[in-house]
């Protein structure tokens, strides 16, 4: 692994799907029933980390199906917060394959992550 991957999953980008993932599973497990979209728990962790617009317009890509699963709120957190699309492709294609081992590592399904 590069240091620049290690820097990468340890740090800014790990973290935030690390952080993301603890808020999915919290949310299915403490504030929804199991059966309840996941569009509704991305709304909800939008809600806790954005104020208005970005939560406005987060809100909408989800409901436009922008967002499609946990993998794509992560990447758009991480473009408000953090110049995720700045980058060169190398790197977004790297920080994408982080954030989709980060959330297989803390048990995220599949079918949330997409």
């Amino acid at each position: 692994m590069s240091i620049n991957k290690w820097i990468a999953r340890r740090l800014t980008i790990g973290g935030t799907a690390r952080v993301i993932a603890k808020q999915y599973t919290w949310c299915r497990q403490n504030k929804f029933k199991e059966t309840a979209p996941d569009r509704l728990i991305f709304h909800e962790i939008i809600m806790l980390r954005f104020k208005f617009p970005d939560s406005r317009d987060l809100i909408h890509m989800v409901e436009e199906g922008k967002i499609r699963g946990l993998k794509d709120l992560v990447i758009e957190v991480l473009s408000i917060e953090a110049g995720y699309r700045k980058n060169t492709l190398e790197n977004q294609l790297m920080f994408s394959e982080i954030i989709e081992e980060e959330l297989l590592k803390k048990n995220i399904p599949l079918s949330a992550i997409k």
